[in-house]
C-alpha cells in the first residue's frame, strides 16, 4: 500500500501535469542507472532550455524554455516504472531494469523501454513515440553521481513515414534522497543529418536515484 507521503507526490504530480508548459521527455534522463528503490515514490522536477540548430549554417530553427516532471515507482530492488510530462510526447510511460550493479554499488547499468502519447489527439494513437534508451552510471560517494544515457527515439505519425532520433543525455546528480541535477542532452536527426536539437536542464529530484 503506498503511504500517504507517497499519495501526496501523485497529487502534486497530477497538479502540475495539469497546468504546466511540458519539455522533451523522451530527449531527458534526469535519473542514473540505479532504479528507485521498491514500494518508494520519487518525484523530480526540471526547467530547461531547447534548441534546434542546423548545423551547416548556424541558424536557429527553434529555441524555447520549458519544465518537466518525473514520477517513478520501484516495483522490484531491479526494476521501476516512471510517467513523465513532456513533448514531442506529452505523456510519457517508461520502465528501467537494473542488470548490472545495486544501490550501492559504485557502477550501475541499466536498459529502459519507454513510449509517448500524445493526449490531445482525437484518437490517442494517431500520433506515438517509443523510445530505447541505455543507463551507466557512477557513483564516487553517497552525494555524488556521473552518469550518461545513449538513447534512440522514434516518433511515429498516422499516415507518415517515421521519424528517427538518435543522442545521449549527460548529466551530474549532487545529493542524497534529494539532489540537483544538472544535465545537457544532445540528438541528430536521422531525416536531416544536418540538423541538431540539443536542451540543457537543471532539476531538483526526490528518491529517483
Amino acid at each position: 500500500m503506498i503511504r500517504i507521503k507517497q499519495m501526496g507526490y501523485w497529487i502534486i504530480f497530477s497538479f502540475l501535469a495539469g497546468s504546466m508548459l511540458c519539455g522533451c521527455s523522451a530527449m531527458s534522463s534526469l535519473q542514473t542507472a540505479r532504479v528507485t528503490k521498491k514500494g518508494k515514490v520519487g518525484f523530480a522536477f526540471g526547467i530547461g532550455g531547447f534548441l534546434n540548430q542546423k548545423n551547416d549554417d548556424g541558424s536557429l530553427v527553434s529555441n524555447y524554455n520549458f519544465f518537466e516532471i518525473n514520477l517513478r515507482y520501484g516495483i522490484h530492488r531491479k526494476w521501476d516504472i516512471g510517467v513523465e510530462l513532456g513533448l514531442p510526447a506529452l505523456l510519457f510511460f517508461d520502465t528501467k531494469y537494473q542488470f548490472a550493479g545495486d544501490d550501492s554499488s559504485k557502477l550501475a547499468c541499466s536498459v529502459g523501454l519507454g513510449i509517448g502519447l500524445n493526449p490531445w489527439n482525437e484518437n490517442l494513437f494517431d500520433g506515438f513515440g517509443i523510445l530505447l534508451p541505455l543507463y551507466t552510471s557512477y557513483h564516487p560517494s553517497p552525494e555524488v553521481a556521473f552518469y550518461i544515457s545513449p538513447r534512440l527515439f522514434s516518433s511515429i505519425v498516422k499516415e507518415s513515414k517515421p521519424g528517427y532520433l538518435a543522442g545521449a543525455s549527460a548529466g551530474i546528480r549532487l545529493g542524497r534522497s534529494g539532489a540537483l541535477v544538472l544535465e545537457y542532452s544532445g540528438y541528430t536527426n536521422f531525416k536531416n543529418d544536418n540538423e541538431y536539437i540539443s536542451q540543457v536542464m537543471a532539476a531538483f529530484s526526490l528518491n529517483i536515484p
